[in-house]
């Protein structure tokens, strides 16, 4: 056999055991893949750990949006998260990608997870999907839509060369009857995808939580507290926008945001040390005390413990 020929069939994706359960994930991604491979735990845990809570705080029905889901972690955490009433409609524009996604979903038998081969935004329409070798390395997380790559990345965007298109849609042309949080995390287009759901925002008003790294932080708050939230900088270059009315607002959002971001001094009351070894393997295997994972670095990624 010629030598090369057992690497060069050795796929870019690697089924991993996660804080989350098992998924699909880009052995070669330079964003998500790698830390997430060797740790576990995806570079957004402590965020996911925050929109669990969230929407356990909403109940039992909670309708989750996550626009720009790469491989899908914040979508199969929210998806056990909120339990079997609950729904999570997960958003991703590339095509490779969004197929590990779908595979991640179906992996961890999540039934109460809608996947949406679509880019979001303020007009539905199509958009030409940058074209990027897939088998290469790269930071696929950081691709961006727009008419240029802002961000440098390891390889360079080809455009028209026999072009691939994805639908571009808008939050409010899906009519959802309810709406309780929506994540954004789009490379710059946070703004329009805010644009394309003005209806559901006012009549929602969901807890909406956006990465501002590419969007600037001034008009993503400016635009949101206009529409009535208060909003907080919680780090990481993600913004919280808890609704000061509406069926998805809590009392004090100022003590919320305090709450979430700062650790727990002891377990909580339904801390079932037994529930939590079985639900996670990595930590019975590892022979930590389940409580102290919990504090340490459970509560953090958002684990179930009951």
């Amino acid at each position: 056999m010629p030598a090369g020929n057992i690497t060069d069939r050795i796929p870019f994706t690697i089924v991993a055991e996660t804080a989350y359960g098992p998924m699909i994930l880009h052995r070669l991604d330079a964003g998500q893949g790698w830390p997430a491979i060797q740790t576990g735990r995806p570079l957004g845990f402590d965020e996911i750990r925050i929109l669990s809570d969230l929407a356990r705080r909403l109940g039992d029905r909670c309708v989750f949006l996550d626009v720009g889901a790469n491989v899908g972690f914040f979508a199969v955490a929210l998806g056990h998260a909120i339990g079997e009433r609950g729904r999570v409609y997960c958003f991703e524009g590339q095509r490779i990608i969004f197929n590990m996604l779908a595979g991640s979903v179906a992996l961890n038998g999540l039934l109460n997870v809608v996947c949406v081969n679509a880019c979001v935004g303020r007009e539905s329409g199509k958009l030409e999907l940058p074209a990027f070798d897939y088998t290469r390395p790269l930071s696929f997380g950081s691709v961006e839509f727009g008419t240029e790559q802002r961000e440098r990345l390891s390889q360079d965007r080809r455009m028209g060369q026999d072009p691939e298109f994805v639908p571009l849609i808008t939050i409010d042309s899906m009519s959802l009857p309810k709406v309780s949080i929506i994540k954004i995390d789009v490379e710059g287009m946070e703004i329009d995808v805010l644009d394309g759901a003005r209806d559901t925002i006012r009549l929602n008003k969901p807890i909406i939580f956006a990465e501002y790294l590419k969007c600037g932080l001034n008009p993503l708050s400016e635009w949101l507290e206009g529409q009535g939230y208060t909003v907080a900088d919680i780090g990481g270059y993600n913004l919280l926008a808890l609704p000061n009315e509406g069926a998805n607002r809590l009392d004090d959002p100022r003590q919320v945001i305090e709450q979430l971001t700062k650790p727990p001094q002891q377990l909580p009351e339904a801390f079932n040390a037994d529930v939590y070894l079985a639900l996670h393997r990595d930590v019975r295997l590892s022979g930590i005390d389940p409580g102290t994972h919990y504090l340490g670095w459970g509560w953090r990624e958002g684990r179930r413990y009951r």
